[in-house]
């Protein structure tokens, strides 16, 4: 009773979600659009999930998306953080329906999708698919952390996804074992229906032995002659027809040729491992020691970026091996630390010179940007979640910061004996160092007291900008590549004697990918988040990983058969059950 109670409940439940009804309907088949709404609810809940996992794996750039929006529309706000909500949104809803649509199947209800669902669901799509061509067209530095992810996190989605397939092995071997019960006993019921409701209660007819049929007929002829032959003649072709009938059935059943494609999808999860290809399946010995620390713009995440002050707790907070930062030319020719074109995002312009807040930075003499602020945004805007860990002390030396030099940068770097490493930007058009703002940077240098073998100068291979290394602490040579690198390219490369630094690695799990990529070093705006870090996240030599693959595999096949056994057994018994209730009501019938 408790457990009609429930089962009425769930039902109940589930159709005013899915439906909108308060009320479920009778027990009949699924009519076939509403199959087809199934499906479609199916492929959206792919499609949305897709897009949230892209938004999942790709929070190592951030940052950048968002500067990319303030480039283009000068708009300073944590768009990647609301697409990501978004797409937990877009997700979540078609998901929330899928599962009251297996709920609807689970209780034999019929499926009936209410027309909001289905307009809404439709919206879903087109804002999903909006999304994921808006990040194609825009925003392709994204796309390539899909394959990287799959080679750090794939060993693991494999496990759970071989620990799903095994958990619904038990719902497969529960329909695989129905077969029985809804095919031949329903139909021969049937039949003896039809054959029952054309002769008398008293004649005991068969309906499946035509045989035994034909001798009753003639028996009730011979004792009355004047029976109509149509009686006959539809009486003998009852049972053939339903012979017939039972037959196609059996040789066309959706449900046997699902759980076969199940089954043959099982074992190819299984081989799945052998194109799993990750740097951090290797052995130990190969593994090389922790790629060096570079502070992007300092350390940008706890304090404002390009300042002194960020400089300064790069190299205390986090053991920086060397600080990048971004270099431009004044318009009287002095070098100085700035990343945006303009002014409007990290300084108060807006307040000191506000008919020139749109002027390119290169326009402005050093005197005049040294009068400006470049840390009260970052206490105001807080763009890392970081400002309430600050101390009154720290907030009041951000609240002086103004914009420092190259030549205050290099006293820090040479003072703690770290490298540094600066984008070249070159002047707009008509400025006075334009053509040769190289040769001019170099003879700068030199001036400084930079030996020429202490400083590589690259040209940047995404941009118009030089790539600067001073390497007066380490006279490697450093190659500075963004993070879209193949690890066979840094295997070749460390070959060569070349180093590798890569640009940006923020997330603790692209980091460590790279480590087993033997990566020398990496550019970072979470230098003091990787610092901690001691080992990568993850790593397996061949030998290990196999015994875990082999030993995983085994495991869900031995339960995947267990649970057919078991499905197997429970469904014959409630055949016998069920057959035996028959006979009992064509007995008393």
């Amino acid at each position: 009773m408790v457990k009609m109670g429930c089962k009425r409940c769930c039902t109940v439940f589930a159709t005013i979600f899915y439906g909108c009804r308060c009320k479920h309907h009778d027990k009949r088949p699924t009519a076939l659009c509403e199959r087809s709404w199934f499906i479609f609810l199916f492929l959206s809940v792919l499609l949305t999930f897709s897009n949230m996992y892209l938004w999942l794996v790709t929070a190592n750039e951030e940052r950048m998306f968002d500067l990319g929006f303030w480039s283009k529309f000068n708009l300073d706000f944590k768009f990647y953080f609301a697409f990501k909500i978004a797409s937990f949104v877009l997700f979540g809803y078609p998901f929330i329906l899928l599962m009251f649509a297996c709920l609807h199947m689970n209780l034999k209800e019929h499926l009936h999708l209410h027309a909001f669902h289905k307009i809404l669901l439709v919206v879903v799509d087109i804002i999903t698919i909006a999304i994921v061509v808006l990040s194609i067209l825009n925003t392709r530095f994204l796309w390539h952390f899909i394959p990287l992810s799959l080679m750090f996190f794939g060993p693991f989605l494999h496990l759970f996804a071989v620990m799903t397939m095994t958990i619904i092995t038990w719902f497969i071997a529960g329909a695989f074992g129905t077969l029985e019960r809804k095919g031949e006993p329903k139909m021969k019921k049937d039949i003896h229906f039809q054959t029952a409701t054309l002769l008398p209660p008293e004649t005991n007819v068969s309906p499946t032995n035509s045989d035994q049929n034909r001798h009753i007929l003639r028996r009730r002829q011979q004792v009355d002659p004047d029976s109509p032959n149509e009686l006959s003649e539809n009486f003998l072709q009852i049972a053939p027809a339903g012979t017939e009938s039972i037959n196609n059935r059996e040789k066309r059943n959706p449900v046997r040729d699902l759980c076969v494609w199940y089954f043959l999808l099982l074992v190819a999860l299984y081989l799945v491992p052998l194109f799993i290809k990750s740097p951090c399946i290797l052995e130990g010995k190969d593994l090389t020691s922790k790629p060096r620390l570079i502070g992007h713009k300092g350390a940008e995440h706890i304090a404002p970026e390009n300042t002194m002050a960020s400089f300064e707790r790069a190299v205390d907070d986090c053991e920086v091996y060397g600080i990048e930062s971004d270099i431009r030319i004044s318009s009287d020719g002095e070098h100085f630390c700035m990343h945006d074109d303009t002014l409007e995002r990290t300084t108060n312009v807006q307040e000191i010179f506000p008919e020139r807040t749109s002027t390119l930075v290169e326009w402005f003499t050093f005197t005049d940007l040294k009068s400006l602020n470049t840390g009260s945004w970052f206490l105001e805007r807080d763009p890392f979640g970081t400002v309430a860990e600050l101390t009154d002390e720290q907030r009041t030396l951000y609240q002086e910061q103004t914009v420092p030099k190259l030549t205050e940068l290099l006293d820090l770097a040479s003072e703690h004996q770290i490298n540094v490493l600066f984008d070249l930007r070159p002047p707009p058009e008509g400025h006075p160092y334009q053509v040769n703002f190289v040769e001019y940077t170099k003879e700068k240098l030199i001036e400084y007291g930079l030996e020429e073998t202490e400083m590589d100068f690259m040209k940047a291979p995404n941009g118009p900008h030089y790539v600067v290394f001073i390497k007066k602490f380490d006279d490697r040579k450093l190659e500075n590549v963004y993070n879209d690198v193949t690890f066979q390219s840094i295997r070749e490369k460390n070959n060569e004697g070349i180093s590798t630094n890569v640009w940006t690695i923020n997330k603790r799990w692209v980091y460590s990918l790279f480590w087993c990529g033997q990566t020398f070093s990496v550019t970072t705006s979470f230098c003091r988040d990787l610092r901690d870090m001691e080992e990568p996240s993850w790593q397996l030599t061949h030998t290990h990983y196999l015994i875990m693959w082999v030993m995983y595999d085994v495991v869900s096949f031995m339960w995947a058969v267990i649970f057919l056994v078991c499905q197997l057994r429970r469904k014959r018994k409630r055949n016998i059950t069920a057959e035996d209730e028959e006979r009992q009501q064509e007995t008393a019938f």
